[in-house]
C-alpha cells in the first residue's frame, strides 16, 4: 500500500481527537480545499487505514467495569481459532479482541458489573473450552496509565442494557448510543431517521450525553499496521514491585514515547499492561531496552505478547 502523505496523517489526527468534526473545519485546519476531505477520508476508509468511528464512553457511568484476560490454548489450528473467535466475538460482554502469538493466543477485555459478573463470563468460557485452555490469566484493569480510543460494544444483552445503568437513560438514548457505536460520524440527518428523532431532539440528547460524561468524545479506530507500517505490535506485561510509587514515573515515560499506545494498571499476576508498536526489531528493542533501563529496579518479572490481529 502506498504510504500515507502529511495530509493524510493530519486528516487522521483530527479525526481521533473528533472523528464528528465537520468536513470545511478539517480543510480550514490544514488549509486545503474542502472537496478534498471527503475523498481522502473515504480513500482512508476503504485502504482499511480507518477501521470505524466511535464514540468514547464512560463505562462507569453506565454501571460496568473492565476486566481483561489472556488465554493461551492447547490446539489453536484453522478449526478450533475459528469457533474461538466466533464465540467471543459475539460475546455481548468482549469490549475487545486480539489475536496473539506465543503462550498466549488471544486477548479479551470484557464489562462486567463486578468481579461476580466477570467471574460468570470466564466459567462460560471455561465449559466452552475447558479441555482446551491451556493458561487463563485475569485482571482487573484498574486505571489507564496512557490512555487511548475505546469502544462501545453493542448487543442485546450488551454493556447499555436499562436494568443495569447507574446514570438513568431512556430507550431514545440507547438507540442513539448504539446507532453512534457503529459509526459516530453519521450525519444528524441519517441518525434522525434511524432513532425517530428531529435533529434538535438529537443535538439536545448528545449534549445531555456529553455533560454527563457518558460520552467523553468522538474517535476513529485506525489500523495502526496500514498508518505508520507497523511491522510489530503488542504488550508488555511487568510485575512492578510497588506500581503505586512510580505512576508518575510511567505516565512520564508514556507520554514521551510514540512507539508506546494505551497503557493500563492492572490487579493480577501482572499488574500493568504497555501496548507498544515498532516498524522494525532495531525499533522495539530500542524501546524496550529504554524501559529496562529506567524501570529494572522497579519491577519483579515482565513478559512480551505480540499481536498477528486486533
Amino acid at each position: 500500500m502506498k504510504k500515507l502523505d502529511h495530509i493524510d496523517k493530519r486528516i487522521l489526527g483530527i479525526l481521533r481527537q473528533n472523528s464528528r468534526e465537520a468536513y470545511s473545519k478539517i480543510a480550514k485546519e490544514i488549509k486545503i480545499n474542502r472537496s478534498i476531505v471527503p475523498y481522502r477520508i473515504e480513500q482512508l476508509i476503504k485502504k482499511g487505514v480507518i477501521r470505524s468511528f466511535e464514540p468514547r464512553i464512560d463505562y462507569k457511568k453506565l454501571g460496568y467495569q473492565k476486566f481483561l484476560c489472556y488465554i493461551g490454548f492447547y490446539e489453536f489450528d484453522k478449526e478450533h481459532k475459528e469457533k474461538i473467535i466466533n464465540y467471543l466475538k459475539n460475546h455481548p460482554f468482549c469490549a475487545w479482541l486480539g489475536e496473539c502469538i506465543g503462550k498466549f493466543q488471544i486477548r479479551a477485555r470484557f464489562l462486567a458489573k463486578d468481579r461476580h459478573g466477570f467471574y460468570r463470563i470466564l466459567s462460560g468460557i471455561k465449559k466452552e473450552f475447558g479441555t482446551n485452555i491451556r493458561e487463563l490469566k485475569a485482571f482487573d484493569m484498574i486505571d489507564s496509565i496512557k490512555p487511548d480510543n475505546e469502544v462501545l460494544f453493542k448487543g442485546k444483552k450488551g454493556p447499555i442494557e436499562k436494568k443495569n445503568r447507574t446514570t438513568l437513560l431512556d430507550e431514545k438514548d440507547l438507540i442513539l448510543l448504539q446507532n453512534l457505536a457503529k459509526n459516530c460520524r453519521e450525519t444528524l440527518l441519517n441518525l434522525s431517521r434511524r432513532t425517530d428523532l428531529s435533529i434538535e431532539g438529537l443535538r439536545n440528547r448528545l449534549k445531555i450525553l456529553e455533560k454527563s460524561g457518558i460520552i467523553t468524545g468522538f474517535t476513529c479506530n485506525i489500523d495502526t499496521h496500514r498508518a505508520e507500517d507497523i511491522q510489530l505490535w503488542g504488550n508488555f506485561l511487568v510485575d512492578f514491585k510497588h506500581p503505586e510509587k512510580i505512576e508518575k514515573k510511567l505516565k512520564e515515560f508514556t507520554s514521551k514515547h510514540k512507539q508506546l499506545g494505551r497503557s493500563f494498571l492492572l490487579f493480577g499476576d501482572w499488574n500493568a499492561e504497555f501496548t507498544f508498536f515498532a516498524k522494525d526489531v532495531k525499533e522495539l528493542q530500542h524501546v524496550l531496552t529504554e524501559f529496562l533501563t529506567t524501570f529494572s529496579r522497579d519491577m519483579n518479572s515482565y513478559d512480551i505478547v505480540y499481536y498477528l490481529d486486533g
